[in-house]
């Protein structure tokens, strides 16, 4: 989109045509089939109006009109073709059981019976027969896909015809003197028109003139003002508010169409009235003079309404409510630099479609194709420079030292940024391209002039359409329905958007491709027919897949898991919560809805895609096998990881203890998990074994958790101011939550110290120690300042002698110290 308003120029140039002068081609070739409901579903009668298609298509010229019918009539042919196979593949299928089960009525070394020989005969003829049509529908899927192929050459050939036509180089000096000469004479003979059309009417007829113009001029002004109070009312009333500050993507569009819709009204009305009025006086304006009014008229309309397309994209005075995200400065310089390029292509855009009008010479014709592609070369490269490259000056000293620096010196200097490289790019290939028109392609470099601007366009309109259709789903996902009915989460809403924009994408990433292919003159018809065989199934082997079935059921599986757990959370949270039920019975209940949820959906998930049930009892039969030869911990760890997947008790990121090793979990796949410890050491530890023995999960439903730090205090101090500073230290740490609020414990009368504890809350379990760590020297410095001792380990030792007891006093090693 950082390009899109270079693509408004194309405006002017939709309504000029791709070849403007006579040219000669060849006899197209005539339908063979107009009517779609006629066409015959025998494949015998399909492989002869096939092979009359390709020999009357061969060797002649085809346009992509006149192939479209050829090309709607094909994919008739392959879908009834297709539809004819699957019949007769289901009958090969049928005939096959039934010969198979004849041979298992007879058992080894016994005679068979006349009669079961006879209907086996008769079934292999038929089995015989049907491969036969299997085979010609097969040759017939095959010329097909040869017909298109040739009809694609065709065009191709058609359009490089068209593009590639040669004149006589301009770098010849006669020849552009020609050109030159014949473009000024057209100018001059265009601005004559008026005075030879006007010398031309008889005395009456130029006084009627004069009397309708001043009557056009009167309701013409009236109805500028009628239509601008009309216009003023739309915006005022709908378009931009001062009272927004920060609009929404969605409110930036409304507002800018509804400006759009106000600023066009009064250019639209007067151009239609005007049209109307040169239309009733057809009669007076039947010449050359009329044309030249009535096409004027169109680009006028169209130059009025680009303009104001730029103005409500930029805004230029009105930042909050760009639709594109740029400086003030640049909005401005772009909007000049569009507006200046819509004028200049319009105008010599409205000079081709004259010169074809009023059927002038190719010379002249091809003289303002060359400089009309010269403008739309300066056009875009000015645009491109104005909205890519990086404007920002060296400053005195880096300008003298980049025109005075060696090469070591040089590297120095900060290089181009990429949006500069991509304007120097584009630069460069333009002024290549324009290089073409000078050696006398003129018509090639008209052509890529042309595709690239309505490229830029195309681009431009679906990343809006992308962006809208994100911002639509994320206001639709913030209704409150979905949380109080359906009780969804902020972080179920977040993957629910996560999951649209990454379909979404590539959806309109091929729409888009496919739009632009056509553009530059594939034949996207031919692709989309083979896309869609791809998409509806192909045969590998003797499978037939179909991806579109295999999406769906991709589909159809998450849908019905989501279902699922909104029934869990209706349980669990919802009113049936209400219900005097045991909480354990509530729970069991869920859990055995999850898990009969996810085989459904399972199986719903194997049914849309055309899979057969059975192939899930070979496989169940292959897993109790496997378990009784001795695959019983791998068959084991299997449904553990699947079970893991689904049931989530752990998930990738969360803090675990699991068989005393303790860490942060990194991979949860089918057999194992993966543990990375604190000390960067990898554990794998089997599912099985998460699953059948308890576990810690700190970080199961959410991060928060408590932190516990102990300290003592001697005996002679005070309870409660030892209380007041661990409970004030505590409120004080960083990261540590005020709700729950952090609350202090006696624990202990110790034989040393008064026992304490200082519990408080965190967001992030992984913040446990750094809170600890702060706790612990706040409490030493505090402990300092209010005179708290922290005591050390001591006994008093009573020594018995004969005489008296001694009292002794022992401190710990570290006081005599």
């Amino acid at each position: 989109m950082r390009i899109l308003l270079i693509a408004l120029l194309w405006s002017m140039v939709v309504f000029q045509p791709t070849n403007c002068f006579a040219q000669k081609k060849g006899q197209e070739a005539e339908t063979i089939i107009t009517e779609i409901d006629q066409l015959p579903t025998d494949l015998k009668k399909i492989s002869k109006e096939l092979d009359k298609i390709d020999k009357v298509i061969s060797g002649n010229t085809l346009s992509f009109k006149s192939s479209q019918p050829y090309i709607k009539t094909l994919n008739v042919y392959h879908d009834n073709i297709t539809g004819l196979k699957v019949k007769v593949t289901e009958e090969l299928n049928s005939v096959t059981k039934k010969i198979t089960s004849l041979a298992s009525l007879t058992t080894e070394g016994e005679t068979e019976p006349v009669e079961i020989t006879k209907q086996r005969q008769e079934l292999t003829k038929e089995s015989d027969n049907i491969k036969a049509q299997i085979a010609s529908a097969d040759l017939a899927l095959t010329h097909i896909d040869e017909i298109n192929q040739t009809i694609m050459q065709l065009r191709n050939q058609e359009l490089l015809g068209q593009i590639t036509v040669k004149r006589e180089s301009v770098l010849n000096i006669s020849e552009l003197w020609k050109a030159l000469v014949s473009f000024s004479s057209f100018v001059y003979a265009v601005c004559e028109y008026p005075k030879v059309w006007y010398d031309s009417l008889s005395p009456e007829q130029q006084s009627g003139v004069v009397y309708e113009l001043q009557q056009v001029l009167t309701i013409g002004f009236i109805s500028i003002v009628i239509c601008s109070l009309i216009s003023w009312f739309i915006r005022r009333k709908w378009g931009y508010k001062k009272s927004i500050e920060k609009p929404t993507y969605t409110q930036k569009v409304f507002a800018g169409f509804v400006t759009l819709l106000a600023r066009g009204i009064v250019p639209s009305v007067l151009a239609g009235a005007f049209w109307l009025w040169l239309k009733e006086h057809e009669a007076l304006f039947s010449g050359s003079f009329g044309v030249i009014l009535r096409v004027g008229t169109i680009y006028l309309l169209y130059l009025f309404l680009s303009s104001a397309i730029v103005y409500v994209v930029f805004t230029p005075k009105r930042p909050q409510w760009r639709l594109i995200e740029v400086s003030d400065e640049k909005a401005i310089s772009l909007s000049f630099a569009l507006v200046f390029s819509i004028v200049v292509i319009c105008l010599f855009s409205y000079l081709q479609v004259i010169a074809v009008r009023l059927e002038y010479t190719d010379d002249i014709i091809f003289a303002l194709k060359l400089i009309s592609n010269a403008v739309k070369a300066f056009c875009i490269i000015l645009v491109s420079n104005r909205f890519l490259y990086n404007s920002q000056a060296l400053t005195e000293e880096e300008l003298q030292k980049s025109l005075s620096a060696d090469t070591d010196d040089a590297e120095e200097i900060q290089g181009l940024s990429l949006s500069s490289k991509i304007s120097i790019l584009i630069g460069f290939i333009t002024l290549i391209v324009f290089g073409c028109s000078l050696f006398g392609y003129i018509l090639l470099t008209e052509y890529i002039f042309n595709r690239f601007i309505s490229s830029i366009l195309i681009i431009g309109v679906f990343y809006i359409i992308q962006k809208l259709l994100n911002v639509l789903f994320h206001q639709f996902l913030s209704l409150k329905f979905w949380m109080k009915d359906f009780r969804l989460t902020k972080k179920q809403t977040d993957k629910a958007e996560f999951w649209f924009g990454l379909l979404l994408s590539p959806i309109i990433f091929c729409i888009c491709a496919f739009v632009l292919l056509a553009l530059w003159g594939v034949s996207v018809d031919i692709l989309l027919s083979k896309s869609k065989k791809f998409l509806t199934g192909f045969d590998i082997g003797g499978m037939h897949i179909s991806i579109v079935s295999i999406l769906l059921g991709i589909l159809f599986f998450f849908v019905s898991l989501f279902i699922v757990k909104m029934i869990k959370n209706s349980l669990l949270n919802g009113k049936l919560s209400k219900i005097e039920m045991d909480s354990g019975v509530r729970n069991s209940l869920a859990a055995g809805i999850g898990f009969i949820g996810i085989i459904l959906s399972c199986l719903v998930g194997i049914t849309v895609m055309g899979g057969s049930l059975k192939g899930l009892a070979i496989m169940a039969g292959a897993l109790s096998l496997g378990a009784g030869l001795g695959l019983q911990n791998v068959v084991n760890n299997f449904v553990s990881g699947f079970i893991l997947l689904f049931e989530r008790p752990i998930k990738i990121g969360d803090w675990v203890v699991i068989n005393e090793f303790e860490g942060t979990v990194k991979q949860i796949n089918i057999r194992s998990t993966v543990i990375e410890t604190f000390n960067k050491a990898n554990v794998i530890i089997p599912n099985a074994d998460i699953l059948s023995n308890s576990l810690i999960n700190n970080t199961y439903k959410n991060k928060q958790a408590r932190v516990d730090v102990f300290v003592g205090v001697d005996y002679a101090s005070d309870i409660a101011q030892v209380k007041e500073v661990l409970l004030e230290i505590a409120k004080n740490t960083k990261n540590v939550l005020s709700t729950p609020a952090p609350f202090v414990t006696f624990v202990d009368l110790a034989d040393s110290s008064l026992n304490f504890r200082i519990s408080c809350y965190t967001s992030d379990v992984f913040n446990k120690a750094s809170i600890s760590n702060a706790i612990r020297e706040s409490i030493v410095n505090r402990f300092r300042e209010e005179g708290i001792n922290i005591p050390f380990p001591q006994q008093v030792v009573y020594l018995h002698t004969e005489e008296k007891p001694v009292e002794v006093q022992v401190v710990a090693a570290e006081k005599n110290k």
